[in-house]
């Protein structure tokens, strides 16, 4: 009985992994082509404190809540069945694009200096947001 469900198991976690590192290298892609610019620390920093929060959860719900991982796989506009779900689903989307590709355009055509302390306690609120969506699919799996 064992082996039936290790197959399984294994799939669900080849997958969340693949779309993990598939989710990473986007981002990365996102963050440094639109800037022209390996040398952008503000993008490093988001990028590591973004995946690594993301890695962290992915990592504790595959140990301790396999079925949330499974559902989580099916995300985004393609995964829902209501046509407004469907469109809430895309505009978020779009959002999340924008909101990685407008500050690397910004970096790259140099539109606006922000100081390293607010790019800081962005970074902290992104932990801080990913924190509060991890509580809740703990909470709510």
């Amino acid at each position: 009985m064992a082996r039936s469900l290790d197959k399984p198991v294994r799939s669900i976690t080849k997958r969340a992994l693949v779309g993990l590192a598939g989710l990473a290298a986007v981002l990365w892609l996102a963050l440094f082509l639109p800037s022209w610019s390996l040398d952008y620390w503000q993008a490093w920093t988001y990028w590591i404190v973004f995946v690594a929060s993301v890695t962290s959860i992915t990592v504790y719900f595959l140990k301790k809540d396999l079925r949330l991982i499974e559902a989580r796989l099916k995300t985004g506009p393609v995964a829902e069945k209501e046509r407004g779900q469907k469109i809430i689903q895309a505009v978020l989307s779009l959002f999340f694009i924008l909101l990685i590709l407008i500050p690397s355009l910004d970096h790259r055509f140099h539109w606006s200096s922000v100081p390293a302390y607010l790019v800081v306690i962005g970074d902290v609120f992104v932990v801080l947001g990913l924190a509060m969506i991890f509580l809740v699919f703990r909470e709510n799996s």
